[in-house]
């Protein structure tokens, strides 16, 4: 058994390190057609920015800040569906953190899960409300009037 987990201990970290080795080389690789190449002409390799949180997510499992990164990045990439556990991960790890309640409430809405978005903005309101956060109380008090028509 214990030969069996080194040798998956040994295929994940060869994953993290080609992982780190091929965003390396991207760096290189963009910063040599930059140099090389006329601003305005310029193309190079793009590494969407929640790769940089996947990895750091990956590294460090455990830290709401990476997910609360990476879900935001997805979004940002137009990739809102895999946001939603990281956001449900800052939510289970951090209590009283409004934020993460708001955006996946958001998401929810997006996607017609209008029950769902419901709970989680209601309990964003409370901690607005417990926090003295105005304007988001105020957007969330327009959210949720929005989804009770």
């Amino acid at each position: 058994a214990s030969l069996s987990q080194n040798s998956r201990d040994s295929h994940e970290k060869i994953g993290r390190i080609n992982s780190v080795l091929l965003v390396k080389v991207f760096y290189v690789l963009r910063r040599k057609i930059n140099s090389s190449t006329p601003p305005k002409t310029a193309h190079y390799f793009m590494i969407p920015r929640s790769h940089h949180f996947l990895m750091l997510v990956e590294r460090t499992p455990d830290n709401e800040l990476f997910h609360f990164s990476l879900a935001q990045a997805l979004v940002t990439e137009g990739r809102a569906e895999e946001a939603v556990p990281h956001y449900a991960f800052c939510i289970a790890k951090k209590l009283d953190w409004m934020m993460p309640r708001i955006l996946l409430g958001k998401i929810h809405i997006a996607c017609g899960r209008r029950v769902q978005a419901r709970a989680l903005l209601e309990s964003a309101l409370a901690l607005a409300i417990s926090q003295a956060h105005e304007d988001p109380e105020k957007e969330l008090r327009a959210l949720l009037a929005d989804l009770r028509e």
